[in-house]
């Protein structure tokens, strides 16, 4: 049963990558600038959360973890 929710959730993972890589598309092609956030930047942005997953006692892909 693990396995087969950690391949459903790679697979879900691959599907939701494709579907954001689309809109993204979409958005911009409607005139949307879309601003990149870089990995240092998005490792500031996790930092600065950390309070609050902590505080709220949700971890990190908690979705997964509950339904798995």
């Amino acid at each position: 049963m693990t396995e087969t929710c950690e391949e459903a959730g790679v697979y879900n993972n691959e599907i939701v990558e494709k579907a954001e890589a689309q809109s993204l598309k979409e958005l911009e092609k409607e005139g949307v600038k879309v601003q990149e956030v870089s990995d240092e930047e998005k490792d500031e942005w996790e930092k600065a959360s950390e309070s609050f997953y902590k505080n709220a006692k949700v971890e990190r892909n908690s979705f997964f973890i509950l339904f798995c």
